[in-house]
């Protein structure tokens, strides 16, 4: 820059001072997204619903009802409830698996430590089976006949032999053990183990456990059939884990913005997705497992907990605890979510490459929306489905570069926007030595460039 002078104007200077490297390309399109995924319907169930299995043969989506001691029966597209099971006062139920070879569902019942089993079609309970202390998850064991639960209040694992429904086996691992996933694969159980930050992996061959350590309050699992892999909530981490079945060690974090809290979790075996619920955001956020990437966001209100796959209908469902509800999402192509709309953000370099890993966050949206919240993928971009209509704006950081963009959705449009932003050496001068535009800039350098302008517009007055 050149010293102040008498021949100078000050327009001049402002123009030298400001010159914008920065560029904003927005647009609102009518159509959907290729690969759209949206909220279609609540459903109201019992008191604080949260475990969740589908029934192939009935057709129908189970859930427990923990503060009602029920379990609700939802039949394929439906938006009601079909049926509710009730079960003996006190049982709390919380978690549940099917049984493909017996027909039968059966449900951990936290608050009286047993496991009650559901026939296909039936109004109440067959039997029940005492196990360990407050029973949580469980999984099936499609080759031995045999179901795995997880006595969370005392750091073992019941198996029950769908033969005669009895207990055939206790087995001990870590602290506090919550969510369970058979991996048909390696015919191995994988056991989250929330008290110790760890998972358990039981080989049902001899039933003898390995431990691999993972991050911290590792809640939830869920097995990807087709990459065989199996992938893990770290609640207080504000990550999920991907885990290499071939050799159990962590081959990638998933990280997302903290304060996330993701919890729930369920595999899409048909677009290859992991649906995770975002229990602090409201959100579900959903993963390719091409690249173990988080790919889009869709809202669903708040506190969402556990999250179950219709491969019937192409269906996820989220339970809602706080709302005594069940929000049912469509993987389906074209589908935005009834009377809502997209926000599709793309983040761009200087250059023109994609930035990855950009995070992108809501500054204002309209009054009932929960706010916005995540990470660019590998192509740069993130999706926010099934959002309310209205006006939002949008702050994009990238390192020390933020910006924001403003735009509008529509019921059943996307809005895109494309955002290029200035890279930025140290000492605060854009890439090719041209002078650099707010945008780009950090705060410091902002603050500073605004307190420089004041000071030469003293001088220049002085000197008039």
């Amino acid at each position: 820059m050149k010293k102040l002078g008498k021949t100078e104007s000050t327009p001049v200077l402002l123009t030298k001072l400001f010159s914008i490297t920065f560029t904003i390309l927005l647009a609102l399109s009518a159509t959907h997204t290729a690969n759209a995924t949206g909220v279609t319907s609540t459903i109201t169930v019992g008191t604080s619903p949260e475990g969740m299995v589908y029934d192939p043969a009935l057709g129908a989506m189970f859930v427990a009802n923990h503060g009602s001691d029920s379990v609700s029966v939802i039949k394929d597209g439906a938006s009601t409830v079909f049926t509710t099971v009730s079960l003996p006062t006190g049982s709390a139920p919380w978690g549940l698996t099917y049984d493909s070879a017996k027909g039968e569902v059966f449900v951990s019942d936290w608050g009286s430590n047993y496991v009650s089993i559901i026939q296909d079609g039936a109004s109440s309970p067959s039997t029940s089976i005492k196990v360990g202390a407050n029973p949580w998850g469980l999984a099936y064991d499609s080759r031995k006949g045999e179901i795995f639960v997880a006595n969370s209040g005392e750091n073992t694992v019941s198996i029950i032999s769908d033969s005669n429904n009895t207990v055939i086996a206790t087995i001990t691992v870590s602290a506090n053990p919550t969510s369970v996933v058979y991996d048909p694969g390696v015919n191995k159980v994988y056991v989250s183990d929330v008290g110790s930050n760890n998972v358990s992996i039981i080989s049902d061959k001899d039933n003898s456990v390995e431990t691999l350590h993972v991050g911290n309050y590792s809640v939830f699992l869920a097995y990807d059939s087709a990459k065989n892999e199996i992938f893990n909530t770290n609640l207080n981490d504000d990550a999920v884990l991907v885990i290499a079945d071939s050799n159990n060690t962590v081959i990638k974090s998933v990280n997302f913005p903290q304060g996330t809290q993701p919890y729930g979790l369920a595999y899409d075996s048909v677009k290859g997705e992991i649906f995770v619920a975002d229990r602090n955001k409201g959100l579900v956020s959903i993963i390719s497992d091409s690249s173990n990437t988080q790919v889009a966001n869709v809202t669903v209100g708040p506190s969402p907990e556990f999250v179950a796959y219709d491969p019937a209908n192409g269906d996820v469902y989220v339970s809602s605890p706080s709302f005594n509800s069940v929000i049912v999402l469509s993987d389906s192509a074209g589908s935005t979510g009834a009377g809502t709309g997209s926000i599709k953000v793309t983040v761009l370099a200087s250059d023109g490459n994609p930035i990855t890993g950009a995070s992108v966050t809501s500054t204002s949206t309209p009054n009932t929306q929960v706010p916005l919240s995540g990470n660019t993928g590998s192509d740069g971009s993130v999706t926010f489905n099934g959002v309310l209509p209205g006006s939002y704006t949008l702050k994009t950081t990238a390192g020390s570069l933020t910006s924001t963009v403003s735009t509008t959705v529509t019921s059943g449009g996307v809005a895109t926007s494309s955002i290029t932003i200035s890279s930025q050496p140290s000492g605060g001068t854009p890439s090719g030595g041209s002078s650099g535009g707010v945008p780009g800039y950090s705060f410091e350098a902002i603050t500073a460039g605004i307190i420089l302008v004041v000071v030469m517009l003293l001088l220049l007055r002085r000197r008039q």
